[in-house]
């Protein structure tokens, strides 16, 4: 939300109107394969202004595949050696 954190941030641009500096990163942005974003609220929120290609970016860690569950001692050792806990 460039047009958001400019204005926020008190730096309007030479006075240049919201929806102009939305105009100019929506024409940005839709020149891109794929707009990743951090949320499904940001999404809706750039789409609503005509943004396409935008994707959700699961920053998140697969607790499936990476789990304290599956911890173990042998693999502890082969990633850091003789590296103390703490």
């Amino acid at each position: 939300d460039v047009p958001g954190l400019i204005h926020s941030l008190g730096f309007d641009l030479f006075n240049i109107p919201s929806e102009m500096m939305w105009k100019y990163t929506r024409w940005v942005h839709n020149s891109a394969g794929l707009n990743l974003v951090a949320t499904s609220g940001k999404a809706k929120t750039l789409e609503a202004r005509g943004f396409t290609n935008v994707a959700i970016w699961d920053r998140g860690i697969n607790t499936t595949r990476f789990s304290p569950s599956l911890r173990t001692r042998a693999m502890r050792q082969r990633m850091l050696g003789d590296l103390p806990d703490d």
